[in-house]
């Protein structure tokens, strides 16, 4: 059961939002600067109050967040209806055509992937050079550090803003290549 409200916030809580009235008077007592005949300024009390229709105030069910203008509305409601543009469409079509090379669609071909990836020589397979690799960090280097991860965001390094143009440069050229080919380019 839930906490029970404030003494004052219980006759408001069980009626439905658009009934909720104003029950308490609003009144307000302000010092004006006021003039009497003299001209001289004397600091009267003025006291301001509602009169009881005033009181009474009714609190609309509709928001102004939801008041919509027609026309505009219904060009959105159709839009929403036609769906996804052609072009979005055979660019989704096309980059699911470049990612289907790379699916496993039998068991055979599970298999053959798992021993290719889990073999006892992978890593050394895998290198290049003279040096012996016996894991994943031998391969590609130890894993970044915090310090070197936070160069790279404040591009206060110099060895993290090589790699970045580099990268930059790259996603420039895979841009210019999907416009030029008019669909999308397998990450790699």
């Amino acid at each position: 059961m839930p906490p029970p409200l404030p003494l004052g916030c219980q006759r408001l809580a069980l009626r439905p939002a658009s009934t909720l009235l104003a029950s308490m008077p609003l009144r307000a007592t302000t010092r004006c600067p006021a003039t009497d005949a003299s001209g001289a300024s004397a600091s009267a009390s003025r006291h301001f109050s509602t009169t009881p229709t005033q009181r009474r105030v009714r609190i609309p069910p509709e928001s102004p967040k939801f008041i919509t203008v027609p026309e505009v509305s219904d060009q959105a409601h159709r839009r929403s209806r036609r769906g996804p543009s052609p072009r979005a469409r055979r660019d989704a079509l096309q980059e699911l055509y470049i990612a289907a090379k790379n699916f496993i669609v039998s068991e055979e071909e599970l298999e053959r992937h798992v021993e290719v990836m889990f073999r006892p020589t992978y890593f050394s397979d895998a290198q290049k050079t003279i040096q012996t690799t016996k894991n994943l960090w031998d391969l590609d280097g130890s894993p970044i550090t915090v310090k070197e991860l936070m160069n790279q965001f404040a591009r206060a390094s110099k060895d993290s803003t090589s790699g970045s143009s580099e990268s930059r440069e790259a996603a420039r050229q895979k841009a210019v290549a999907e416009q030029l080919t008019g669909g999308k380019l397998p990450t790699s």
